[in-house]
């Protein structure tokens, strides 16, 4: 028919090493590549323990060029790309579908050089403890760079379970004997019952118990020191680590600068954030946490800043929803009462909106008792003084007092206003015809 093989591009592999097979094949196709058992893989999978390593080993490699070339740009455009692209979405493919998780040495090697990376590029100091916390999703008070230590047997699992029914169908044997060992290694590390049989394609699920063994060590290693607990609970909120998520654009506003993520990973993850000195303002002794700063009476230009720079954005949002505004209206009330700002048109039930800005310290001395039992419970006592302050303002505004934790915390008003000032945002493209609804 024409057809030739180009003997350079095949390969063979010889199951029984002692076999003469592997000669003959040679002698009569001396271009054909004899496959050893490093290199033995389908589709990149590897298929044998000593491919296991090799990938390990290279991807290791990989994230060492990756942390230096890494190091030449901003700490923000280096902690996103590596969090999102270069350390876990690099591996995970090879953990889906090789046995990487019985190598474990391997697998701690390669988390302990992604600590390093994130110390190196944060410009923080991070203990084990410290990395356990930073090693957890986003949405669990993590830094999101997971620990492939933990997460191997989850995905492999995920992965089994998701082809068992196609491979069963010409491999009966093949649940019992692709799962055992994984079965057994998930079982040792998480003590839990199996997830249901409908579920466990999911890796979620698997990965979930793993997740919560970590965030109960944690709690556990708070017990007694409240204002530790304070902040990891306030870690744990679910809008106080947006800002890792957020794409770093300056022309977005979105862009910190080197010193801002180096502060806002110490201060959530409890890193020496200072050197101990005495506070100018007060004299006070000041911790290497860089707590005292944000409550300290006497010290109001960190104050004005965080309030400065919470009524721009207010005014942005409001402005690019469609809503002009303006900032420190004044004649609102009688009582000489003026709040941050307003919007010049009705937005809510024929009302314009009326809001007032402010930021009460997560860990003040005043506020850490309620703050260690219940996150979010300083935003509630900020609001309620707001709104009492301003109660003459509510029969005719739509009033929301917008109140941020120093530790990332959001109060339910300004949780509320975000998410109706979003859906007011126009779309450059209609989403519902751009996408299929019924799609997943």
């Amino acid at each position: 028919m024409g057809l030739e093989l180009n003997f350079s591009k095949c390969e063979f592999y010889v199951l029984n090493p002692s076999a003469k097979a592997g000669k003959q094949l040679l002698e009569l196709w001396p271009d054909m590549v004899r496959l050893s058992d490093d290199n033995f893989s389908l589709l990149g999978a590897a298929l044998k323990p000593a491919g296991c390593e090799k990938f390990l080993t290279e991807k290791k490699e990989q994230l060492s060029k990756f942390v230096q070339r890494l190091s030449k740009l901003p700490s923000h455009y280096s902690l996103f790309l590596l969090k999102n692209c270069l350390s876990i979405p690099k591996v995970l493919f090879g953990l889906r579908t090789s046995r990487c998780y019985e190598f474990p040495a391997l697998l701690r090697d390669y988390d302990e050089l992604l600590r390093k990376g994130v110390q190196q590029l944060s410009n923080v100091s991070i203990s084990e403890a410290q990395w356990m916390q930073m090693a957890l999703p986003v949405r669990r008070g993590g830094l999101g760079t997971r620990r492939i230590e933990s997460l191997a047997v989850c995905a492999f699992l995920a992965s089994v379970y998701s082809v068992q029914s196609l491979v069963s169908r010409f491999y009966t044997p093949a649940g019992e004997c692709l799962t055992q060992s994984a079965l057994e290694c998930w079982l040792t590390n998480t003590k839990c019952m199996l997830p249901e049989e409908c579920e466990r394609r999911c890796q979620y699920v698997w990965d979930t118990p793993m997740i919560d063994r970590d965030v109960s060590t944690l709690m556990l290693s708070t017990v007694g020191d409240e204002r530790r607990r304070a902040v990891l609970l306030a870690a744990f909120s679910r809008d106080s680590g947006a800002w890792l998520n957020a794409l770093p654009a300056p022309c977005l506003g979105t862009f910190l600068r080197d010193e801002e993520v180096r502060t806002g990973v110490a201060l959530r993850f409890g890193l020496p954030a200072v050197i101990a000195h005495n506070c100018v303002a007060c004299g006070k002794a000041v911790e290497i946490n860089g707590h005292h700063g944000l409550s300290c009476n006497k010290s109001t230009k960190g104050r004005w800043a965080r309030h400065r720079e919470m009524n721009s954005i207010a005014k942005s949002c409001c402005e690019s929803s469609g809503f002009p505004c303006q900032l420190e209206p004044v004649g609102l009330s009688n009582d000489g009462t003026r709040p941050d700002g307003m919007t010049l048109i009705p937005v809510r039930q024929g009302m314009p909106i009326v809001w007032d800005a402010t930021s009460w310290c997560t860990v003040a001395d005043s506020h850490v008792h309620g703050s260690s039992k219940k996150a979010g419970s300083v935003a509630h006592l900020a609001e309620s003084a707001k709104r009492r302050k301003y109660a003459s303002l509510e029969n005719r505004y739509s009033f929301y007092p917008l109140v941020v934790e120093t530790f990332g915390v959001f109060g339910p008003a300004l949780s509320e206003l975000l998410h109706f000032m979003g859906r007011k945002i126009p779309q450059t493209i209609d989403l519902d015809e751009y996408f299929n609804k019924d799609s997943p």
